[in-house]
């Protein structure tokens, strides 16, 4: 009996063994295809489920990483272009926000107009495919551009810079007549002393630009933070808001790739976001932002009419994704979106908690955790 039980043990080990080589050849049968096993990941989105580059390094391997891109665009498992950088940066790289230069500078050789023959052009020739590889192509470019106006340095010697400077001022409902670089009315912006140039530093001139920016789209939020920080001072309070040194640190922060997680929400509204020309003569309204992830369902309703957006919307990407898109993406848009869309979450979560000024260092990884979610 003891003889038959080991022979027993031994059988049932040899197929418990052969059922996992099994499953294991069928994992990698299925990842070599291509095939969903192994390669969908669940993605921020209910009900949606974004590829991501698993087993290839873009930059080691960027024409692998462009082939597999490629199929899954035209599977219509990769819709938007937050969705191409959530694949494209891999496993383990939740912070990066852009994709890596070599596999962008790949990617602008193989769509140049006087590229030589390959083998990948075939592919290339689905105007859906060539569209979104040119408009990442396009929206890097953007990146790069703000990264360079970031690490420019406000210059107080600059009649530009000062000219955004004076503007900030006025929306805040100063009088010109009284405008001064140093004063101690900068304080109730939320900056640390009388000079604001002091504050710029870590933000460049990206900084003030954004500051200006969220200032004349956001009046009203705007004004009501420096109505509460001169009413707070005023009274001896210590629970105003250090409003301008927030929006510095938000725009070299989002830049800069270390403090935080993106998730798929956050990289679609950086990548697929549009704007438009208003008709009318406000130069402050000139300009609308329009956030088109997901599908970038709204502009394919315009296009296809609600039988296709309800096709989409019930996971049936394939024939609504291959329409080509006829609105450029607009990463300094969406990345100015994303700036002010963080301000005012860091309004609501101030003036919910009301913390002591000096705590701002402790408090304000809280703001971020419960901005930079999944969903």
């Amino acid at each position: 009996m003891t003889s038959f039980l080991h022979s027993l043990a031994d059988h049932v080990s040899l197929l418990s063994m052969a059922v996992a080589v099994g499953g294991i050849a069928v994992f990698m049968y299925h990842a070599h295809r291509g095939g969903k096993l192994g390669k969908l990941l669940p993605s921020s989105h209910c009900g949606r489920r974004s590829p991501v580059l698993n087993g290839v390094v873009a930059s080691q391997q960027p024409e692998m990483a462009t082939r597999k891109a490629i199929h899954h665009i035209r599977r219509g498992e990769i819709a938007t272009l937050g969705e191409l950088v959530y694949f494209f940066r891999g496993i383990g790289n939740e912070k990066k926000i852009f994709i890596d230069p070599v596999l962008l500078s790949y990617l602008q050789r193989l769509l140049a107009a006087d590229a030589p023959p390959d083998a990948i052009s075939i592919e290339l020739q689905d105007a859906h495919v060539r569209e979104m590889l040119c408009q990442l192509c396009h929206c890097s470019e953007q990146a790069a551009h703000l990264g360079k106006e970031r690490a420019t340095s406000f210059d107080a010697e600059n009649p530009e810079h000062m000219r955004l400077l004076r503007e900030l001022w006025a929306a805040a409902g100063k009088s010109p007549a009284d405008f001064s670089h140093r004063s101690d009315q900068w304080v109730e912006f939320g900056f640390q002393g009388l000079d604001p140039a002091t504050d710029f530093r870590g933000g460049g001139v990206l900084a003030l630009r954004q500051f200006l920016h969220f200032a004349q789209t956001h009046n009203t939020e705007f004004k009501q933070m420096m109505a509460f920080n001169k009413r707070a001072i005023a009274a001896g309070e210590h629970s105003w808001y250090l409003l301008a040194v927030v929006s510095i640190q938000f725009t070299a922060q989002l830049l800069l790739q270390q403090d935080h997680a993106f998730y798929l929400p956050q990289l679609e509204v950086l990548y697929d976001t549009i704007c438009r020309e208003n008709d009318g003569n406000d130069k402050k309204s000139d300009v609308t932002m329009r956030h088109v992830g997901n599908a970038r369902a709204d502009v394919m309703e315009r296009r296809c009419g609600n039988k296709e957006r309800r096709e989409t919307s019930d996971g049936n990407r394939g024939k609504a994704v291959h329409i080509p898109w006829s609105e450029k993406s607009d990463f300094e848009v969406g990345f100015y979106l994303l700036h002010h869309q963080l301000l005012l979450h860091f309004k609501t979560c101030w003036h919910r908690d009301l913390p002591h000024v000096m705590e701002y260092g402790n408090y304000m990884p809280t703001v971020f955790r419960s901005f930079f979610v999944p969903a």
